[in-house]
């Protein structure tokens, strides 16, 4: 798993889950975990896969495992909640992270 390094709280961190919040961008990068994006303020640009996802408050984007992302602040203040979920958890639950992709 890639560790992030521009969010400013780690509510919790585990094997199975991390929940943080932050206020900027991150570079591209993957890890093998499903993340859960839920935007409090601003507005973000998330490239997907060569794609580009436009953001805004209250939108909750899920990116699958594997998947090449990364986000770029275009409106700030910026303030959005990561949810990372381990494909170990995913794969535990008959949800096999490497096998399924789930459709925005």
């Amino acid at each position: 798993m890639i560790t992030f390094q521009n969010f400013t709280e780690l509510f919790a961190h585990s094997k199975t889950f991390s929940l943080m919040r932050y206020h900027g961008g991150s570079a591209l990068h993957f890890h093998s975990a499903l993340e859960l994006v839920y935007f409090i303020d601003g507005e973000l640009e998330i490239a997907v896969n060569g794609n580009v996802i436009s953001t805004k408050k209250d939108d909750l984007v899920l990116i699958n495992s594997s998947i090449v992302h990364g986000f770029t602040a275009i409106k700030k203040p910026l303030d959005y909640y990561v949810l990372i979920v381990s494909d170990e958890f995913l794969n535990s639950n008959g949800l096999l992270a490497e096998h399924t992709l789930y459709n925005n």
